[in-house]
């Protein structure tokens, strides 16, 4: 009976580097695959944002060939998100894009600013920006009596 004692201790020390190497495998893999598709869903909102503004500079500037590189861009993120993004995010985009997506409202410009947020808490849990700091980072607002809102159309 002693002399299998070191043999069963070998084959234990067997078993657990196999079975402590396939854990480490399968939950590297899932953390990989968590990392993935985060940084796509957050590619996607980065150009949704990068298109959106490079769109309305491009109006603004009556420069046709950079207004539909952005749109391509827009319409490459929409399709992202759909696929990587959260349903919070694709359905508040949707909701979006069913009103119209034409940015020359205040409200719709609200909406939009809205998303921006929801998109950011979500992508950094812990560091919510207000909607004011969010507006004043992402639009450039001419103060007179009123603001001056910059057009902005996308191909639905």
């Amino acid at each position: 009976m002693s002399t299998y004692i070191p043999l069963f201790s070998a084959i234990g020390a067997v078993l657990g580097a196999i079975i402590g190497s396939i854990f480490t495998y399968y939950f590297t893999k899932v953390r990989e695959e968590r990392k993935h598709q985060q940084l796509m869903r957050t590619q996607a909102y980065v150009d949704l944002i990068k298109g959106v503004a490079g769109a309305a500079i491009a109006q603004q500037n009556n420069d046709t060939q950079r207004n539909i590189e952005n749109q391509a861009l827009v319409t490459d993120a929409r399709a992202r998100i759909a696929i990587y993004g959260s349903k919070s995010a694709v359905s508040h985009l949707a909701r979006i894009i069913r009103a119209g997506f034409v940015l020359n409202t205040p409200e719709r410009m609200k909406d939009f600013l809205y998303f921006c947020q929801m998109i950011r808490s979500e992508t950094f849990q812990t560091n919510k920006a207000l909607i004011t700091e969010i507006y004043q980072n992402y639009y450039i607002v001419r103060t007179y009596d009123s603001c001056e809102i910059l057009q902005y159309s996308w191909i639905c």
